[in-house]
């Protein structure tokens, strides 16, 4: 083979990696023998987070839903309650695709079933037939169920709403699946989660009545309901973590932050960001069956793992603020 042959075959192998790092698009796998992640649920808010890292880092990837993408990337427009076509070179599976609303699991169940059960079983046998190597798994905190006690991962499951029983069974079978077919699985059971691209959730919620009517705002209940809220970045290196160093099939972590905040802590943030003095109207009779008041994650786990968040509440939520108002969030609900 001539000289200057191989030299051209190494620059273009060399352009292609810079455009993979570049796009977090890949092409020709096969022939290159490379592995790529897939975003299942790459659409929502904490997928489009851990799409765009990915992008940074330079990891090959691509991106399953069955809407399209914020994100530039490859996407296979696919329903996760219908089993998945084979694919080739998976390393890593991000699983976030579910129905995550209590309140839209609890009045339509089949919906809640379809996505969080079916669509975690049809996940995993994708992952069985295509020897995946890993699955993170976006669980809750909402596994606890409501406590005035910190939770740690000792504490027993108590689910109060169809939603939380859809993670349970997610995390049941998953543990199945990595002790029976040998694929490593880690379980996120999440707080809350605030970040760039979040549209829903109180947050969200107070800040588009706000920005309808900065003289009066209804909350539901007492508005201390409390919650260790955590930033989408430091959630995603602790999923990165617990690849790296989780040596058992089978792993479950809480991950949430050190501020303990309530519904009305955000409802002043927001307030001072917006230079709004809202009266505050409290519905005691809203909410719904199944609701969780209060529930607080220990992340001792991961931190004896050397996990530490990088952002306290005051940081990650002004940032988020800022992201609402810079993107006219307002009007993307319309």
């Amino acid at each position: 083979m001539h000289l200057d042959y191989v030299l051209r075959l190494c620059q273009a192998h060399i352009y292609l990696h810079a455009y993979i790092r570049k796009t977090g698009i890949l092409f020709n796998l096969f022939l290159l023998d490379l592995h790529m992640d897939l975003v299942i649920g790459g659409s929502g808010f904490i997928g489009t987070n851990i799409a765009n890292r990915l992008k940074r880092e330079g990891t090959a990837f691509s991106i399953l839903d069955k809407k399209k993408p914020q994100a530039e990337s490859e996407w296979i427009n696919h329903d996760i309650t219908n089993p998945i076509e084979p694919m080739e070179n998976i390393d890593c599976i991000y699983h976030l695709a579910a129905e995550g609303t209590i309140r839209v699991c609890q009045e339509n169940p089949q919906v809640c079933f379809d996505n969080n059960v079916l669509g975690t079983y049809n996940i995993a046998e994708f992952a069985r037939k295509n020897e995946v190597k890993h699955i993170v798994f976006m669980s809750s905190y909402a596994t606890y169920g409501n406590s005035n006690e910190t939770s740690t991962e000792e504490f027993p499951l108590r689910a109060r709403n169809h939603y939380s029983y859809s993670k349970i069974a997610g995390e049941a079978m998953f543990e199945s699946y990595a002790h029976e077919y040998g694929i490593k699985v880690h379980a996120m059971r999440s707080a809350p989660v605030i970040g760039k691209h979040l549209i829903k959730g109180v947050t969200a919620h107070f800040y588009q009545k706000l920005k309808s009517n900065s003289e009066e705002i209804e909350i539901w209940g007492s508005g201390e309901q409390k919650r260790n809220y955590i930033w989408v970045e430091d959630l995603i290196s602790a999923m990165h973590l617990t690849k790296q160093k989780q040596t058992e099939p089978y792993g479950f972590y809480n991950v949430g932050g050190a501020d303990v905040v309530s519904a009305l802590d955000i409802l002043a943030l927001l307030s001072k960001k917006l230079e709004a003095n809202p009266k505050i109207i409290r519905d005691e009779k809203a909410g719904f069956k199944g609701d969780i008041a209060m529930q607080i994650v220990s992340s001792e786990k991961l931190q004896k793992m050397g996990w530490n968040e990088t952002k306290n509440f005051n940081q990650y939520m002004n940032e988020y603020i800022d992201w609402l108002i810079e993107s006219k969030f307002e009007t993307l609900m319309l």
